[in-house]
């Protein structure tokens, strides 16, 4: 799957900068494939209260907690869990990134968006 989208997706030669509005299908694609080619861009730490807007490349499966970001989540109804919205995006209409949406407990316009290629 992924050399398919390697294929119709241009790579990046930079990691973009931040911006006030989400990324499209397509850029999210362009971002997740362009950092195989760029390890730098990826961290190893997760930052406490990162700021709004602010785009962060870690490793999915690496043992990082990056959901642990000092943020307040809104919770399940029960009150353990954090309410995560999973969704699947397409890109040239085919199901290539997996996503995950979580909204903030105190600013409802406030989220964490966390995508991943589909294997």
């Amino acid at each position: 799957m992924q050399t398919q989208l390697v294929n119709f997706v241009a790579p990046l030669d930079e990691f973009p900068a931040n911006h006030a509005r989400w990324n499209s299908n397509e850029e999210v694609a362009r971002i997740l494939c362009s950092a195989q080619r760029h390890p730098e861009w990826l961290c190893s730490e997760v930052r406490a209260f990162p700021p709004s807007t602010s785009q962060w490349l870690f490793k999915r499966l690496d043992g990082i907690h990056f959901k642990q970001d000092g943020y307040e989540w809104k919770r399940r109804k029960e009150g353990k869990l954090i309410r995560e919205d999973h969704v699947k995006l397409k890109v040239q209409k085919c199901e290539t990134i997996a996503g995950s949406y979580v909204h903030s407990a105190v600013v409802p316009s406030f989220h964490r968006r966390i995508y991943w290629l589909f294997d």
